[in-house]
Parts: C-alpha cells; structure tokens; sequence
C-alpha cells in the first residue's frame, strides 16, 4: 500500500448529523489507519446530511477519483446520483473515512491575556457598582455550537441564509 506524507495527502472534512468525518483516497491510507476507517454502510447514514451542506465538497472528493455528476441534472437528480456515486466509491474503496473530532476555533491564539493584578487589590469600579438584577432565563434554549456550525457549512458552499438571499440565487424577483 502506497504511503503519501499526511501534509501531502488530500483530504475533505465533512460534518454528519452527530460525527465529523475527514475523508480521503484510498491509496493515501496509512497502514496504521486501516483499523479506523468506518464502514461504508455506516457512511450511507451520512449521505442526505453532506448533500444539505456540502454537495460542492462531494463533487470535488468524486472528481478525485475520476467521478462526476453532469451539471445539466435538476436539483433532485443530482441529489440521487450524487448519492448513487457516493455509495459506490465508498463501498469499492476508492475513498474512505474517519471519524475526527470537531475543529473548534482557536480563540485562544487571538485573544491577549491581560495583566495579573495581585490578589489583595481591589478595583475600585467595583465596590461602586449597584447589583445587577436578576435576568429572566430565555423561553427556549438555543444550540448556538450547532447553529454556528450549521451557518458555517451554509457559507462555505454558498447555501443561502435567507429566504430572500435565495430568491435572488435563483433569480427570482418580486
């Protein structure tokens, strides 16, 4: 088995439903890597979620194994053969995948410490300050990780945010 220098190989990350995934060709698997490779058909869970957020990722990881999808298909048909495409590269391992943990970003690198302040000086602003009153707790909870990752995918394959954002995509106007 062919082995390719991991900062040289090509990979896509793509997120699933619960997993992150990064996948990659198969003559660039590592041997200690064969165990982690996930299943194929555990893949095909994964399909309808990549379709949603990633189809220029997907076309882009077939077009490396000599794969594509004619442009000329309406919407649905290139979501079937997409999926049709996907499930016979993996199942023929041509391309496999891992599950990796999330890429979180690195804030830390950005933001700057500020300086110690000993222990017993106090700030003055704050024996000034009157006691906040008590917030009332949001009606319901929002999953801001999940929308944030959510609203990332959508910008990085062009989906629209809103609805008027995709009337004008599609060039509709009222």
């Amino acid at each position: 088995m062919p082995t390719t220098p991991p900062a040289h190989r090509r990979s896509w990350r793509l997120k699933g439903s619960s997993d992150e995934y990064e996948v990659i060709r198969e003559l660039e698997l590592e041997e200690d890597e064969v165990d982690l490779v996930v299943p194929a058909e555990q893949l095909q869970r994964q399909f309808d979620a990549w379709l949603r957020y990633s189809s220029t990722t997907l076309r882009e990881m077939l077009g490396a194994v000599d794969r594509m999808v004619p442009a000329t298909l309406s919407p649905f048909e290139e979501g079937r053969q997409l999926k049709r495409l996907l499930a016979e590269v993996f199942q023929s391992g041509r391309l496999v995948a891992f599950r990796r943990a999330p890429k979180l970003p690195g804030l830390g690198s950005l933001v700057k410490p500020g300086p110690t302040v000993p222990s017993d000086v106090v700030d003055a602003a704050m024996l000034v300050q009157e006691p906040r009153a008590a917030q009332a707790t949001p009606v319901r909870s929002v999953n801001v990780e999940a929308q944030d990752n959510c609203l990332t995918s959508a910008s990085q394959d062009g989906t629209p945010f809103c609805e008027v954002c995709d009337n004008i995509k599609r060039g509709i106007t009222t």
